[in-house]
């Protein structure tokens, strides 16, 4: 194992010197202006995300409900009509509005693939 060593920081009186101190340089942090175009575009992101996400742990825990529980294809097949329909509905209706506004800010910036 590695000694630690001991250093001591204090002067004469028991405060700490300006010259003991240690001194850390840090650079100036950077300072830009809020854009909003940009914090919408992390939300959006994150919102579509979340979506499939939770879209994915649906679907999951339907093949998870017939593999270990033995669920009838039947009771899950009406379970899944429940809970299915409003999940797809809402997540093709985000990730539609947010590639689709992503697609009309490209074209209308210029910048497109």
């Amino acid at each position: 194992m590695a000694q630690i060593e001991e250093k001591d920081l204090t002067g004469e009186d028991g405060d700490l010197t300006a010259d003991s101190a240690p001194r850390l340089e840090a650079p100036p942090p950077t300072l830009e202006p809020f854009n909003l175009t940009r914090e919408q575009e992390k939300v959006r992101g994150r919102i579509a995300e979340g979506l499939l996400m939770m879209l994915g742990v649906i679907l999951l825990f339907a093949f998870l409900t017939l593999w270990v529980y033995g669920t009838t294809f039947s009771d899950l097949e009406n379970l899944m009509t429940i809970i299915f329909a409003p999940v797809i509905t809402l997540v093709g209706t985000a990730t539609g509005y947010y590639f689709g506004n992503k697609t009309s800010q490209n074209g209308a910036s210029g910048g497109g693939a």
